[in-house]
């Protein structure tokens, strides 16, 4: 089951992470705002800053603060049929660290997700998509 878990973790974070570096290369990020995000533990910390290495330093932090998100948010990421929703209030995320700006950019990239896992069905790719809430479920 842990194998399965962490397979599924993988998925789940090469799918936003994937849309997190299309989305950092073509847009600003919000700044450090007054909310005080909660530092989760990576589970994949050493592939992180393995791949980070080369960027510039203002760009590791950001695409640390946006993994940190991540991490955060995947808990309220629901399955329903083949699309993921993120099921979060704002002011649940804010009480999380998170602020509007970022959550809405949460929102945006699971929407992008979403659409690619779409366009890959009507290309006949077959692609499983795990249930967050059933792998922390049993976790």
């Amino acid at each position: 089951m842990k194998n399965f878990f962490n397979l599924a973790f993988v998925l789940i974070s090469a799918i936003f992470s994937f849309m997190l570096t299309i989305g950092c290369s073509n847009s600003e990020s919000p700044k450090a705002t007054e909310y005080e995000l909660i530092e989760v533990e990576d589970p994949n910390h050493e592939e992180l800053e393995e791949s980070l290495k080369n960027l510039p330093e203002e760009k590791r932090e950001e695409l640390k603060l946006r993994r940190n998100i991540n991490l955060i948010l995947i808990k309220y990421v629901k399955l329903e049929g083949r699309r993921y929703r993120l099921d979060i209030s704002e002011e649940e995320a804010g009480k999380l660290g998170i602020s509007p700006e970022w959550l809405e950019i949460a929102k945006n990239e699971i929407e992008d997700a979403n659409k690619n896992i779409a366009k890959m069905d009507a290309d006949g790719q077959v692609l499983e998509l795990p249930d967050p809430q059933e792998l922390f479920k049993n976790k």
